[in-house]
């Protein structure tokens, strides 16, 4: 059966219908795959174990299995509504008021031809003044077709503190779209990692709230695009409360006849004074005829604010690769250390080091295969 979903990424400001960047729709075919069945917490040894039922004086997580609806409506309007109608998985993540966690939550979904169909729910509540990080991983056990479509609502009570980690190193004939909706309480503070790096169909949305005073969260996002691959990014900072600070930053490599889009938007709205805001992007081109939009956008509803916003957009430069190569390195070698040395700072701060090894083994693989 196949399924369209209409209006993903909507920019909040349309531009001239001819960029043909305002939105975008995409068609689901689910022929011929299975629904996903396995548990993402299972050999994980340092996550909280999962629970049938929430447990009230402790944190958890509590996993819900949703039978596929084939039925249900096959054109729809935005990520969301397509996983509500549709979801087989859903999970809800508690963590109580001035909880502590020292070992992060994983959820770890690995998909292969058995579990070929993941849409699912995640939903987030953090209470006040508990800290905790949250690490979701997508990887394709094997090679072949996989969907993922997901949604995760993450709430941030007074003072909380979370990392949120995303990783996603799925198929080459995968298609992956993920949509995150982040409200960050007063004094909270929201870290998220999106390392959108596998996939050959690629649809990436964030939304961030700032929704009170001092209120911050920091958006880390790093891509890779090689051979036919479409990317199509959309990240989001509203800014309500007084004194709020959100920060996004971005890190690509583009590769052969690959296709990217990014949309990342400042939004200050009427009230939030005091508020500072940055968006950067650096994209290291590695390739003439991969195809590269960015779309930087600062709304101002409010006077007394501070925004900036930056692109770095360029090939690798001659005379590194020359350097590098003079040192011994053959010259995919020498554009894998300038791509690493990019990504670098946001990997590191990724807790499991199984994980990092594991992004810079895709890194080192995708750039092996280039033409």
């Amino acid at each position: 059966m196949k399924h369209r979903i209409e209006e993903i990424n909507k920019l909040q400001i349309p531009t001239w219908s001819r960029h043909a960047i305002n939105e975008t729709t995409i068609s689901l075919d689910f022929t011929d795959l299975k629904p996903y069945r396995e548990n993402p917490l299972k050999n994980n040894d340092n996550c909280i174990q999962i629970e049938e039922n929430a447990i009230k004086n402790s944190s958890s997580i509590r996993m819900e299995e949703n039978a596929l609806k084939n039925d249900a409506d096959t054109n729809v309007k935005g990520v969301r509504e397509f996983v509500r109608n549709h979801s087989n998985q859903t999970y809800h993540i508690h963590i109580n008021d001035n909880e502590v966690l020292d070992e992060p939550m994983v959820l770890n979904f690995i998909m292969d031809s058995e579990n070929s169909l993941l849409i699912e729910e995640i939903i987030i509540n953090a209470g006040r003044d508990s800290k905790a990080t949250i690490i979701i991983s997508y990887f394709s056990k094997e090679d072949g077709r996989h969907i993922h479509c997901g949604h995760t609502k993450m709430n941030l009570d007074k003072g909380a503190e979370i990392d949120l980690i995303k990783i996603q190193l799925l198929s080459e004939q995968s298609t992956h779209l993920d949509k995150n909706r982040v409200t960050v309480g007063e004094g909270a503070v929201a870290n998220m990692i999106l390392a959108e790096l596998g996939s050959g169909n690629l649809i990436s949305e964030c939304d961030v709230s700032l929704e009170s005073d001092r209120s911050m969260a920091k958006l880390d996002s790093i891509y890779i695009g090689n051979k036919s691959k479409v990317i199509d990014m959309n990240y989001r900072m509203e800014y309500v409360g007084r004194h709020s600070q959100g920060f996004i930053t971005a890190k690509g490599a583009l590769m052969d006849k690959c296709r990217k889009t990014f949309k990342n938007t400042l939004d200050f709205v009427a009230g939030s004074f005091g508020s500072k805001g940055r968006e950067e992007e650096t994209v290291i081109s590695l390739s003439e005829e991969a195809v590269n939009i960015s779309v930087p956008l600062l709304l101002c509803g409010e006077e007394n604010v501070e925004g900036q916003h930056a692109s770095n957009i360029g090939r690798l430069s001659k005379s590194k690769l020359f350097y590098l190569m003079s040192r011994g390195l053959n010259e995919k070698e020498a554009k894998r250390l300038m791509v690493e040395a990019s990504f670098t700072p946001i990997i590191e701060k990724i807790p499991l080091e199984a994980l990092r090894n594991r992004i810079f083994h895709y890194i080192s693989e995708v750039i092996q295969h280039d033409k």
